[in-house]
């Protein structure tokens, strides 16, 4: 297990202490261990590129530590309604899209590999922010009138960008599938 690897899977692990700590109404803790993950977010890939240290591992995990990291936000967020329902329906709809249209790639032209677009990028980017924003606002560091006047833009923008990466995903999913193998 190389370093970047090992940040990836410490994003992991500290999932269930976050989502423990935010369902029991700990608003510092949860922030602080989010920040930790967003920051080493980037630092795992940097890690990774400047060590000659990519592996097909970190290329499953990285993703799915930014899956669930943000599902388990969005879920916790949303039972304790500082997140709209309808927000976690878009991003788990686009994510479940996704998952299932690479799964469907994988068994009919056996491609593993899912290179991530700058609007998927920009999506996840987005979908980090808002969390980190309302965490920030949980814990007091955001005022009341400031939060409620951004959050409906900050929404709009997660929204645009989850929805038109995904739609992105799907036509490049399509144009994979119709490829002829040889």
């Amino acid at each position: 297990m190389n370093l970047a690897n090992s940040i990836t899977l410490f994003r992991i692990l500290i999932i269930p202490v976050f989502i423990i700590l935010l369902l029991n109404h700990k608003p510092y803790l949860p922030f602080l261990l989010f920040s930790l993950a967003f920051a080493t977010d980037g630092l795992d890939g940097m890690v990774a590129r400047i060590q000659k240290q990519k592996t097909k591992l970190g290329s499953i995990l990285d993703p799915l530590a930014d899956k669930l990291l943000l599902a388990s936000a969005f879920i916790v967020l949303a039972i304790i309604k500082l997140i709209p329902l309808w927000a976690v329906i878009v991003v788990f709809g686009r994510d479940l899209i996704l998952v299932t249209g690479w799964y469907i790639i994988y068994i009919s032209k056996r491609i593993s590999t899912a290179i991530p677009t700058m609007l998927g990028k920009a999506a996840t980017v987005s979908q980090m922010t808002v969390v980190f924003l309302v965490l920030l606002y949980t814990s007091g560091y955001l005022a009341e009138g400031k939060w409620f006047m951004v959050r409906p833009l900050l929404l709009s923008i997660m929204m645009a960008f989850t929805v038109v990466s995904g739609m992105e995903y799907i036509l490049r999913g399509m144009r994979i599938m119709n490829q002829k193998t040889a």
